[in-house]
């Protein structure tokens, strides 16, 4: 009788072991028991990848201080800036403005620190802004309509076209403007320059 319990036994063990062996074949490898997903090649594969806005673009961080503050009230130390009429920076500005720049580094615009960056005053109180950056020429123009449509969203603005952006937001006048050296020009170094004016906007 106990042999024969054992023959039954062994075979059940063997059938187990049968199905067991089977099962393991038949698993996914990577031991999750899951069926892996499936890898997709190609475009129809790939995710269109979107480059994050560049926050060096956003022009709120170029005003240290709101249109009105006092000279004396500056929250940042400046010094005093010599401008003439025959500046040729683009946005210069006289006409009884007073320009400074800050004692500190200007902060980064277009991934850059500007050429020039001067914070003027009318009556000793903040009245414009003016910065100015190089950047390449290649993709300049796209990246200043794209900056463009961001600074003046949900605005009746008009949007960057042949190098220009004009609007209004957040109580600031924005004029931005693209210049190409000519062909012929020394300075022809494959950049182009990008000023922008900041100002408050008159009162009704």
């Amino acid at each position: 009788m106990r042999a024969g319990y054992e023959r039954v036994a062994h075979g059940l063990c063997a059938l187990f072991a049968a199905v067991a062996l089977a099962a393991c074949a038949g698993a996914p490898s990577g031991g999750s028991g899951r069926a892996a997903a499936p890898v997709v090649h190609g475009a129809a594969g790939a995710s269109a990848a979107v480059a994050p806005d560049d926050p060096s673009t956003d022009w709120h961080r170029l005003m240290p201080m709101p249109f009105g503050t006092l000279l004396k009230a500056s929250p940042v130390a400046l010094h005093e800036v010599l401008l003439f009429r025959d500046d040729a920076h683009p946005g210069a500005v006289v006409d009884g403005r007073e320009c400074y720049s800050p004692n500190a580094s200007a902060p980064l615009f277009f991934g850059v620190g500007p050429d020039r960056y001067l914070l003027c005053f009318v009556d000793d109180r903040l009245e414009r802004i003016d910065v100015t950056v190089r950047i390449a020429a290649v993709d300049a123009a796209a990246r200043l309509a794209h900056a463009c449509r961001i600074w003046l969203q949900e605005t009746a603005a008009q949007p960057a076209t042949g190098g220009l952006c004009d609007g209004r937001r957040d109580g600031v006048v924005l004029r931005a403007r693209l210049v190409s050296a000519p062909e012929d020009s020394p300075r022809d170094d494959g950049m182009d320059t990008l000023s922008l004016t900041l100002s408050a906007v008159p009162p009704p």
